[in-house]
């Protein structure tokens, strides 16, 4: 965190694990995107995070965008 202070992690919610399945982390992505609407990145421990999250993305229709540094972070390791 050190390398980015703009970073911040959103405190809600809790950190869980995606337990390695995509399924999983596509329905918390899908979730979080919902009620977070200013999340502009996702931190993951999983292999299987990045195609449930990019799932969640693609199916709710969002584009990439160009963010600041200082947007809200969601861990992808906080799935339920």
């Amino acid at each position: 965190m050190a390398k980015y202070p703009d970073l911040k992690l959103l405190d809600n919610p809790k950190r869980v694990e995606s337990e390695n399945n995509s399924e999983k982390a596509y329905q918390v992505a899908k979730e979080v995107i919902k009620s977070h609407p200013e999340v502009n990145g996702y931190v993951g421990t999983s292999s299987m995070d990045t195609p449930g999250i990019a799932r969640a993305i693609n199916e709710l229709g969002l584009k990439r965008q160009r963010s600041s540094s200082s947007a809200p972070v969601c861990r992808t390791s906080a799935i339920r």
